[in-house]
């Protein structure tokens, strides 16, 4: 699945007893009613989130994942969904002012000169 959003927040990066890390953003949605949807990267891509910074927008490929958890027979079963990404690209657009830095060629098409400009 992919979403396109903007980081809206980039939590603490987690590390558990078993040596598991994680670290979870939060993801504001672009739609009309703006959607706040908290995405982890897990293990080796936690790194993702190293070159990010609020504000960025971006586009990510996810992964839901859905548990059952019942503490004892007698309890009720809850029921867990989160997102895990596994991608992320920079949405950002191009600087301008890079693009206009370089110089165009003063060529007037129409003119009488026989000087060829290549």
């Amino acid at each position: 699945m992919e979403l396109q959003g903007t980081i809206h927040e980039i939590q603490p990066l987690q590390t558990f007893e078993s040596g598991f890390q994680k670290q979870t953003f939060i993801l504001a949605t672009n739609d009309e009613y703006v959607q706040y949807i908290p995405i982890d990267f897990t293990k080796d891509k936690v790194s993702v989130l190293d070159n990010c910074k609020i504000g960025d927008k971006v586009s990510v490929s996810i992964n839901l994942n859905g548990n059952k958890w019942q503490k004892t027979p007698q309890d009720p079963v809850r029921y867990f969904l989160s997102a895990t990404a596994w991608k992320m690209n920079g949405l950002n657009e191009p600087n301008n002012a890079t693009q206009s830095a370089q110089p165009k060629p003063n060529v007037d098409p129409f003119s009488d000169s026989e000087d060829l400009p290549f």
